[in-house]
């Protein structure tokens, strides 16, 4: 499975799960090639908008660029709304993580995916 097919199929589940605990969901296609910042994934309710980049990385690591990090908190700040790093594990599921679990090396935000277990956030964070 190519590297688009699988983070779209990701992010799709990630939208079902979402809309199946009450929000309203939708998946931003081409959200990496536009030249404003877009999440991959935006779920709202009453009170609460919330914007998810996903990845779905088999890695020991994951590497975000400063720039898109950046760029995407802006996002979910102009719409009051709340941002996390949503990162499919395979064979261990969802973690969702925020900016503060990363660690900055300057030009990027990188966190282990041993950090990334034992800090991120669950899909329960959401009910």
């Amino acid at each position: 499975m190519g590297r688009y097919v699988k983070g779209a199929t990701s992010e799709r589940e990630l939208m079902r799960k979402l809309w199946e605990m009450g929000y309203a969901s939708l998946r931003v296609a081409g959200s990496g090639s536009t030249h404003l910042p877009a999440p991959d994934v935006v779920a709202v309710s009453s009170s609460k908008v919330i914007a998810f980049e996903c990845k779905n990385w088999d890695s020991n690591n994951l590497l975000i660029k400063r720039k898109e990090m950046n760029e995407l908190e802006e996002w979910a700040n102009r719409a009051e709304g709340k941002f996390y790093i949503a990162w499919k594990i395979p064979r261990k599921g969802w973690f969702f993580l925020k900016k503060y679990h990363f660690n900055n090396t300057g030009e990027h935000y990188l966190i282990s995916k041993d950090e990334a277990m034992t800090m991120g956030d669950r899909m329960e964070l959401f009910e």
